[in-house]
């Protein structure tokens, strides 16, 4: 199914990465002319793949000289009631190889000839009746490239006075909010039917001009920066209360494209686009539900496919053609993931980091003194100036509240 790819032509040296079956791999040239090892090839990418587990692309895609481990991509079916049977090959008669438990999750291999005869190949070996499965529809949420100012993100269907609606994954400017609405060009919003995504500074201990990501769990929106800029928002599902997401700041450490997960009461084949960032926690694409917005995970941080996908490839380091999954070495620059606690409002309630997420100004609490008093409703000078009036200082701290991790 793949094959490991070493960072020297020795199966003694570290594993850096793998190559899926039916990868294409470019080789720097032939073994025998560069002094390699017997029985392994040099890859582009400075690291080394054995000859016995590739072989000549059956149908070269370009000059190069290519080898071939390879599918990549799946589809993603769950069984339903009563189980299902695995065969052998596509026959009822065949041998069979194994028993799947109702709401179990597989990778199939696409194959439209198959399909119409009512089987299909799972990914992890054997055959399967389609009458028995039901394939997941995949969301539609597609995060926000360049976001500017403060947004909110609607995650359930609002019905306005005048009879329209709002759509679920719409997204819209804020110009001005207040404790139950958040008023944008169609109208006020209910705050609990958005998700407001904010600014946030870059934390203690990210290089200047790295790739980061800020996870508020509060809020359940992921916002991508290259140093100081943010270049990227979406919606997310992280931990619920009995599984929570840890929170701190990690950095990435290993890279898959897709990947089996499993654990208490779940069980998911080819995972994709997996960052690990923290033990068995990570950022991955999720085809199996579409409630982003909500906290309802195992302790990972689920996506929408594509922005899971985006952010795949946008992290660094890159992943070579042709490879499947890599380590992140310690002298590479890697991703840099923030989870919580959050802190919002400008110059107000900063931590100890530093760290503040901010909103414009017209939208801002008003501070005098110390910020990390303005938390405090004793202290009363400050006042909130949303367009529309303005809000005691009270009233600005539980506002500012409302919105931390």
């Amino acid at each position: 199914r793949s094959a490991n790819i070493h960072a020297c032509a020795s199966v003694h040296c570290a594993v850096v990465g793998t190559a899926q079956k039916g990868a294409h791999l470019y080789p720097s040239q032939h073994p025998w002319l560069i002094g390699i090892p017997l029985g392994w090839w040099e890859l582009e990418s400075n690291a080394y793949i054995q000859s016995s587990q590739v072989g000549p692309a059956p149908a070269p895609l370009g000059e190069a000289f290519e080898l071939w481990v390879g599918d990549s991509d799946y589809l993603y079916e769950t069984v339903l009631r009563g189980g299902l049977i695995v065969y052998s090959q596509t026959s009822v008669h065949s041998e069979i190889i194994g028993h799947l438990p109702a709401g179990r999750t597989l990778a199939l291999l696409p194959n439209a000839d198959l399909e119409a005869l009512g089987w299909i190949e799972r990914a992890h070996r054997g055959f399967v009746q389609t009458d028995r499965l039901r394939r997941f529809s995949s969301s539609t949420l597609e995060g926000q490239f360049n976001p500017e100012g403060a947004l909110v993100f609607v995650v359930q269907t609002v019905h306005l006075p005048e009879g329209s609606t709002v759509p679920r994954y719409a997204r819209f400017k804020v110009e001005h909010l207040n404790l139950s609405e958040v008023v944008t060009e169609v109208g006020p919003l209910p705050r609990r039917l958005v998700r407001l995504a904010l600014e946030t500074r870059r934390p203690l201990g990210v290089p200047e001009n790295a790739k980061w990501v800020d996870i508020n769990l509060k809020a359940q929106i992921l916002t991508a920066y290259q140093g100081d800029t943010r270049v990227f928002t979406t919606l997310i599902s992280a931990g619920k209360s009995e599984t929570p997401t840890s929170t701190g700041l990690y950095r990435a450490y290993f890279k898959s494209r897709h990947d089996r997960m499993h654990g208490d009461g779940y069980n998911v084949e080819e995972v994709p686009s997996i960052l690990y960032f923290n033990q068995g926690q990570g950022l991955h694409g999720a085809f199996w539900h579409d409630h982003f917005g909500a906290a309802i995970t195992h302790g990972c941080i689920n996506m929408a496919p594509r922005d899971a996908a985006w952010l795949f490839d946008w992290a660094p380091p890159s992943l070579p053609e042709g490879w499947h999954s890599r380590t992140v070495q310690p002298e590479e620059a890697a991703l840099w993931v923030h989870i919580g606690p959050a802190v919002v409002g400008n110059k107000i309630a900063a931590t100890s980091d530093s760290r503040a997420a901010f909103l414009p100004d017209h939208m801002r609490c008003e501070d005098e003194g110390d910020p990390r008093e303005a938390a405090h409703p004793k202290v009363g000078a400050a006042r909130v100036q949303p367009d529309g009036g303005v809000l005691e200082r009270r009233h600005c701290a539980r506002l500012l509240r409302s919105e931390r991790l």
